[in-house]
């Protein structure tokens, strides 16, 4: 079954390459093996697109150009068919489902990305919201007695 299921990778790439259709050229497929590494265990905020099928077409450009664009967050796909394990764990149930982690923990999530603006807007509300939580978990830090602010 995995020799099959290479050939046929082997044969969509060859025929996308020979056809001048490319998928997503600045991000990384990721697999559930790498998964903690890369994502839960990353000292960056990393975006995960959660795809079935072919990570092509419109859909594709639209994150490869915010990739090529912007460095602030690392961006990995995963397919969503061959990685069922991560996939049941965080509850994927759409295609494109793009799911924001930040300090190895999830911080938002949607399945409504369809252009490069959407994307921005989304990953900068994601950046604001995990900023946010790190302003709230320093504010309630305990810090001794000598060291805090009068109020």
């Amino acid at each position: 079954m995995r020799t099959y299921l290479k050939k046929v990778s082997i044969f969509l790439c060859a025929f996308f390459l020979l056809c001048g259709v490319s998928h997503a050229d600045f991000i990384s497929e990721i697999t559930e093996i790498a998964f903690p590494s890369a994502v839960l265990k990353s000292s960056e905020p990393v975006l995960v697109v959660f795809y079935s099928g072919s990570f092509v077409g419109k859909f594709a450009k639209s994150v490869d150009e915010y990739a090529r664009k912007n460095s602030a967050v690392k961006i990995l796909k995963m397919e969503i068919g061959l990685n069922t394990v991560t996939v049941s764990k965080y509850k994927i149930k759409r295609n494109h489902t793009f799911v924001f982690f930040a300090d190895g923990e999830e911080i938002e999530r949607t399945t409504s990305i369809n252009t490069c603006d959407d994307l921005t807007e989304f990953i900068d509300y994601c950046l604001e919201k995990h900023r946010e939580k790190l302003k709230e978990e320093k504010k309630n830090e305990w810090v001794p007695e000598r060291n805090r602010e009068d109020s």
